[in-house]
């Protein structure tokens, strides 16, 4: 199979599994290798992704996304108009939170494994989002704020990586009280992850 997109690595059903099943061990073990993150999500994920594509097909503002394809990184995002903004703002805030945990737009990896283009750009637009939702949900970059968004995400977008990721890093969190809690409130929460 010849490349599909910028980055894409054709792999076999083999390597699919062999990638995805290495890479959620390398993640669980240590949910900070981003790049095994980025693997195991784009290796496990097609199911999903169609269930996602659907979703946003389904919504007004999903399909002008899933139209219009675009991409938050510091090429489209103008984070010096962000800092000008008033502290009440999203944007704002947004900017903040990048200023204090030290990351950009551009500390998102590009997808390389999806055999399909618009899903490979529903998974892409799924990672530019992630700290939308840290700040959505008030929710810090540590084990724990980490874990509260993937409950989050989990539930909204069926990804199995997210699932594996709530639950693994659900028994490495010494306190399971505010996961928990948090998990409940999600389940009976009215938010739409595909209006970000």
């Amino acid at each position: 199979m010849a490349a599909l997109y910028p980055n894409h690595i054709p792999i076999s059903a083999f390597s699919r599994l062999l990638l995805g099943t290495s890479s959620a061990i390398t993640a669980l073990r240590n949910p900070y290798r981003d790049d095994m993150v980025a693997v195991c999500s784009e290796t496990t994920a097609c199911k999903a992704l169609e269930y996602m594509q659907d979703k946003m097909q389904n919504n007004s503002t999903g399909r002008r996304i899933l139209d219009e394809k675009p991409r938050i990184n510091t090429s489209t995002v103008d984070l010096k108009l962000l800092r000008a903004l008033p502290e009440s703002t999203f944007g704002r805030q947004y900017v903040n939170m990048l200023n204090r945990y030290k990351i950009t737009p551009d500390s998102r990896k590009e997808v390389k494994f999806v055999d399909n283009p618009d899903l490979a750009y529903v998974m892409q637009r799924y990672r530019e989002t992630h700290d939308f939702n840290h700040l959505l949900l008030g929710q810090r970059t540590d084990l724990r704020g980490e874990v509260n968004v993937k409950w989050f995400e989990a539930i909204q977008t069926t990804l199995p990586m997210c699932w594996l990721a709530a639950i693994g890093g659900t028994t490495r969190v010494k306190s399971k009280k505010t996961t928990t809690a948090f998990y409940r409130r999600l389940t009976k929460s009215d938010t739409n992850f595909y209006d970000v």
